[in-house]
């Protein structure tokens, strides 16, 4: 089932090449740092080789991340890109999202490896918390109910929904079982505030962020 999903993904992107095997499956715990923000994930990814060099890799993922926010500055969504915020919602809370996704990885060397995964849809779940909301710069805040969002889709800069986390990343194998991660993570969080009727006209809030993380990655015996 795995390689007829992987297989038509393949084809349809234009890669189509060779097989050459299954890689076992892989386990990631990796924890990122932002001004403002913390992640914590765990995935889990079945992979298939594709080429004839046999070093280049393309899977599929799923992922749980927790999000931690302090204080961190969001602004209105604008779907379509044009319009120049001057609102903004400040919030400390958390949610948990899962989300399903691509992975793809290129072997350097026998130890060295780097890749690229991506959170394609999903949903999030979190608890309430109060957002401080400035309408305008310098005004006064106005308190309001804020939730993490969701459902979580990737649909391309302004147009995603929810959140979503992508990783690029270098890896460095310790032994068959064993490797060490670290990279960036490009983080989209987003909330949305109760009432939804406020001068922006929207209730969602995002930030897109870039952090830096380390994490482990453990592969089952082959």
């Amino acid at each position: 089932m795995f390689r007829s999903i992987v297989a038509a993904a393949l084809l349809s992107s234009g890669l189509g090449a060779q097989a050459l095997g299954d890689v076992p499956t892989v386990y990631n715990l990796s924890a990122g740092f932002g001004s403002g923000l913390t992640t914590l994930s765990a995935s889990a990814s079945r992979s298939t080789y594709v080429g004839t060099s046999g070093r280049f890799m393309f899977g599929l993922a799923a992922r749980t991340t927790a999000v931690v926010t302090s204080g961190i500055e969001l602004t209105p969504v604008d779907p379509l890109g044009f319009a120049t915020p001057v609102d903004v919602l400040s919030v400390s809370g958390s949610g948990v999202t899962l989300n399903i996704g691509i992975t793809t990885g290129l072997e350097l060397t026998n130890r060295l490896s780097v890749g690229f995964n991506l959170d394609l849809f999903g949903f999030s779940v979190g608890s309430g918390s109060t957002g401080s909301y400035y309408p305008t710069p310098g005004s006064a805040a106005e308190q309001l109910t804020s939730k993490i969002a969701s459902p979580n889709l990737f649909l391309g800069g302004d147009g995603d929904r929810g959140v979503l986390n992508s990783e690029f990343f270098l890896a460095w194998t310790l032994n068959d079982r064993f490797a060490l991660r670290g990279g960036l993570s490009h983080q989209a969080v987003e909330f949305k505030v109760n009432p939804e009727t406020i001068d922006s006209g929207t209730p969602r809030f995002r930030k897109f962020a870039n952090l830096v993380f380390v994490g482990l990655r453990v592969s089952t015996p082959q």
